[in-house]
């Protein structure tokens, strides 16, 4: 996980105001170049739609961007960890030629998943044939675009991961935009699919040029979570939290708007957890920069010292380190957000404005500007375990945050409905804790026998 992080060392080490601006440039075009793009494109294209479509058609063509994405985060979730795990053990063991062969092998079970659930569901909605073709190609291609991501982002290509969004977006809002104007509905999704489907093409032309094909498809990621499933099942229960509110108030009763048979929509709380998302993002950049930083280098401090057997004094303080630089990096991480949100408590109204929504959307905002933070600890200390390679720990927190969400939010839904997002407040935090404690845990307890265990299982 530290290819990046090596880099980002070196340029912290400089000690100057310019090096420090890099890393942190270096860390935000990682984390939010692709979003921001994404976000950016989407809201262009749907308030130029808004102006051009009836007030039905709008709102469909922005619940099918919501839904493909929702069910492209759900297919890949389950893969992504298992893969990761696979290909560090295949270098591990000296076999670079692995990365190429398990790209195909995911793209093929990915490509040939989210066709057939996506025609599916499309066939369901009994929209028309045009809008129900470009629904497919853009289910598909998000699929595919988020699988590119994570493989480029393993290379560390991480500027081409960015250019190809932000040519797939531009290109795909300008065709949006111009077939939309001529065809309605149809033009605008079609415009927009293609917009992905470049982008996902633009990765995996680099993936073609960059990894070698030594052998056919290799299937070893699924093999890996099966062999261990809790890797696929963070991945799950972190898509499943992430997603679980909006699914239970899009099917609310007064709350969720029907658009066709299963494709439904709330827009006041779907553009809430949308800008929220975005009001996260200097949390996320601090907490990926010290991870493949400071952590990574703590982490390795105490796996030497267990690995060369030094005696009990140097492997505690090793250990010492690492929990006083997970602390640190919190304490970071809420300082880097604090401003943000606050703002966004403040400036709520006005962007609720700004951007058409109705009044309701105001609260929802500030709940969810304030559960972002929240989320990006739990991925902070769940990381923390996976450094540690100790998913069994880390499955717990986010299975918690899975069920939780959408519980808390149908209660919220029927007993307070002035609250909605409070549910992913408290779910976000509340796992947040209880990963933290597990994570000071598994630090504290880490020993010969640990790392033993830990070796049994990679065999």
């Amino acid at each position: 996980m530290a290819g990046i992080g090596f880099r980002l060392e070196r340029l912290l080490e400089r000690d100057s105001w310019t090096a420090d601006a890099l890393a942190y440039g270096g860390a935000t075009l990682v984390l939010c170049g692709a979003w921001v793009f994404s976000v950016v494109s989407i809201v262009v294209v749907g308030r130029h739609a808004s102006a051009h479509l009836p007030p039905r058609e709008a709102a469909l063509f922005l619940a099918a961007l919501t839904t493909a994405c929702c069910g492209a985060a759900v297919l890949n979730a389950p893969c992504m960890l298992p893969a990761a795990r696979y290909l560090a053990d295949r270098l591990f063991a000296g076999d670079a030629g692995a990365f190429g062969p398990c790209a195909a092998g995911l793209s093929l079970v990915l490509s040939c998943a989210a066709a057939a659930a996506s025609i599916a569901f499309a066939a369901h909605t009994a929209l028309p044939a045009g809008v129900q073709l470009a629904f497919v190609l853009l289910a598909v291609g998000q699929t595919q675009l988020w699988l590119g991501t994570a493989v480029m982002a393993a290379l560390r290509t991480y500027a081409w991961v960015a250019g190809s969004y932000l040519v797939g977006q531009l290109a795909g809002a300008a065709a949006a935009i111009a077939l939309g104007g001529k065809f309605g509905l149809p033009g605008y999704l079609s415009g927009y699919a293609a917009g992905v489907c470049l982008s996902a093409t633009l990765l995996a032309l680099r993936l073609q040029r960059d990894l070698s094909y030594p052998r056919a498809a290799d299937h070893g990621a699924l093999a890996t979570a099966r062999a261990r499933p809790a890797l696929a099942g963070i991945g799950l229960a972190l898509a499943a939290g992430t997603w679980g509110d909006k699914l239970v108030l899009w099917w609310w009763p007064g709350l969720g708007v029907p658009l066709a048979p299963g494709l439904r929509c709330y827009p006041p709380y779907d553009a809430s957890f949308f800008l929220a998302a975005l009001t996260g993002l200097p949390a996320l950049v601090v907490m990926f920069l010290r991870l493949e930083t400071d952590l990574a280098r703590r982490v390795r401090a105490v796996y030497a010292a267990l690995t060369t057997h030094q005696p009990p004094g140097p492997i505690a303080r090793a250990r010492r380190r690492l929990q006083a630089c997970a602390r640190a990096i919190c304490v970071e991480t809420l300082q880097a957000q604090a401003p943000v949100t606050l703002a966004v408590l403040v400036l709520a109204p006005a962007l609720v404005r700004g951007l058409a929504l109705s009044p309701e959307a105001v609260p929802m905002l500030r709940l969810a500007a304030l559960a972002a933070p929240g989320v990006v600890l739990l991925q902070l200390h769940v990381l923390l375990l996976l450094y540690l390679d100790q998913p069994e720990r880390a499955l717990a927190p986010c299975a918690v945050y899975a069920l939780a969400c959408p519980a808390l939010t149908a209660a919220s839904a029927a007993i307070a409905p002035a609250l909605l997002g409070l549910g992913h407040l408290i779910a976000a935090w509340g796992a947040a804790t209880w990963a933290r404690s597990r994570a000071i845990d598994a630090v504290r307890w880490m020993d010969h026998e640990a790392l033993a265990r830990a070796a049994a299982l990679r065999g």
